[in-house]
């Protein structure tokens, strides 16, 4: 069962409103819905003074599950009970989304980078070779990657190179972050960088960390209203096993720049290649 705890603190306007409040008890509402085997339970708390006491939540919650969906800071760290944050769908439908995107310009269009320091992604970088011929990858696991890059050769024809650290890739178009992104190697200068986690500051250029498929319509029914729906999607894929969830293709993105539609990016990425090539190939 997915538990979702909903938290509010609901604030009063006005003197009068205030005085009130003071008298007003906090609340808390149970709403449990079920479809195609998975149930998930809604709890609603609302309280409108002081700070939010776990401990009137926790009995409803420690015998049904260990891990609850909501907004951080919200579990004390002194109970035996988590948030959930499993973040693997995302990582699926960002590769999704890139391989989309790609499929929109021309073979070879761009110098494409992938920062993978675990071999996480060696069937992704498998599948971008359909739009390039080269990538270069930054990992700790060179020896894995030495054997991947004949196979990939000989699968696809495309050729990878291997780095040790991500200070060494090279220039490129598209960074492609396996993890999240602490800093961004200077010497790469990437247009776009894509990475499944939000980064804590925006420090270089277009950083897209998160892909937003339409929402199935089997599932609308038990998505609960105060909970991120993309959160609540990477919860069915991870709790549930709603593995079909992952060959969903997201419409629209999250960067540091703001909400882009997916027809958008590719007007951005596009407009970035031909200034890009002007730039090279100047009119006489």
């Amino acid at each position: 069962m997915i538990v979702i705890l909903d938290i509010k603190k609901l604030r009063t306007s006005g003197i009068g409103n205030k005085f009130i409040s003071l008298f007003r008890r906090s609340s808390t509402e149970r709403e449990i819905n079920s479809i195609d085997g998975v149930s998930v339970l809604n709890i609603k708390h609302r309280y409108y003074r002081g700070k939010f006491d776990f401990g009137k939540i926790y009995p409803l919650i420690k015998d049904i599950s260990d891990t609850v969906l909501c907004e951080e800071n919200i579990i004390p760290e002194n109970y035996p009970i988590e948030r959930f944050c499993d973040n693997t769908l995302n990582i699926k439908l960002m590769e999704n989304f890139i391989l989309d995107i790609l499929g929109e310009f021309p073979v070879n269009t761009f110098r494409i980078c992938v920062h993978d320091p675990l071999a996480e992604c060696h069937e992704f970088i498998e599948a971008l070779f359909s739009f390039t011929s080269e990538i270069t990858v930054s990992t700790e696991m060179v020896c894995f990657y030495g054997k991947r890059a004949a196979a990939y050769y000989n699968g696809t024809g495309g050729t990878l190179k291997i780095v040790n650290t991500p200070d060494d890739l090279p220039p490129c178009d598209i960074l492609i972050c396996k993890n999240k992104i602490d800093t961004v190697p200077c010497q790469t200068k990437p247009t776009f960088i894509f990475t499944a986690y939000k980064p804590d500051t925006n420090f270089y250029g277009k950083i897209i960390y998160e892909y937003i498929p339409y929402f199935p319509d089997e599932y609308r029914c038990i998505a609960p209203v105060g909970i991120n729906r993309n959160y609540f999607l990477c919860a069915l894929y991870s709790l549930c096993g709603k593995n079909s969830l992952d060959k969903l293709i997201p419409e629209i993105c999250i960067s540091t720049g703001g909400v882009l539609s997916k027809g958008y990016l590719i007007h951005l990425i596009n407009t970035e290649k031909n200034t890009e090539s002007e730039q090279q190939n100047p009119k006489n």
